[in-house]
């Protein structure tokens, strides 16, 4: 059995945020069967997941806890999303520096592009609590979805990401991913960093802790079909 024919039905949660959540997914972590994006997208209710390397032309694939059977590029565009309210990138800070004259110039592309540009916040830096705090709310998150090789080139392709104010979570405890190399011991999976941002900025009304629950199911039901198809091999090759 092939995990990859996997379905992940049994493992969905249901949480409702305050925070609205997008996810940017690199197109090579559609078919990983071990990604989390997916699975966060469906448990989190008011999350949108889209597909690509550009925000110009990411396809919508899961829209408020449900697969968008024909993905659309047009309709619910990720660019109009970002649009719509000030929005945080969840990522954290880079050793690169933006020249300001090149930043100062994508701010202003954005903001002709309907993009909405608080300048209260750093462009394109970690945002302080205080910060954040004086937002009452009004804002909401982008989440890049892929290795950190990947997501790094996804930021580098587009400059309205570069100057998005950031936010950043420091994880309570180690990632629990167990069926994927991680970077290091600061590296999470997306559905972890995910429960772990909404239970930042919702600690107390938060129920976040039910995506690491989700999360433990789908890897033990991963590790169950990894079992039985090592067994049926193991079977044919006796019986070869």
């Amino acid at each position: 059995m092939r995990a990859q024919k996997a379905c992940i039905c049994d493992c969905i949660v249901s949480i409702l945020p305050a925070v609205e959540i997008g996810i940017l997914q690199h197109p090579s972590e559609q078919k990983q069967s071990k990604g989390t994006a997916r699975l966060a997208a469906l448990s989190v209710k008011n999350a949108k997941l889209w597909v690509g390397e550009l925000v110009t032309n990411a396809v919508l694939s899961v829209s408020h806890g449900q697969v968008v059977e024909t993905p659309v590029m047009s309709k619910d565009s990720l660019a109009q999303w970002i649009s719509q309210k000030t929005t945080l990138l969840l990522y954290p800070e880079t050793d690169e520096v933006l020249d300001t004259n090149l930043s100062d110039s994508v701010i202003m592309q954005n903001s002709f592009q309907g993009v909405p540009v608080n300048k209260q916040l750093p462009a394109g830096k970690v945002c302080k609590v205080s910060e954040i705090n004086r937002l009452n709310g009004d804002f909401q998150v982008l989440v890049l979805d892929g290795t950190w090789r990947k997501t790094h080139k996804m930021l580098m392709l587009n400059p309205v990401l570069q100057v998005l104010p950031r936010i950043a979570i420091l994880p309570n405890k180690a990632s629990s991913y167990h069926i994927r190399k991680q970077k290091n011991n600061q590296s999470l999976a997306t559905i972890e960093a995910i429960a772990e941002l909404i239970q930042m900025l919702e600690p107390e009304a938060s129920n976040a802790e039910r995506l690491h629950t989700a999360f433990d199911k789908m890897q033990q039901f991963l590790l169950s079909l990894r079992a039985k198809s090592h067994s049926h091999q193991q079977v044919r090759k006796e019986e070869s």
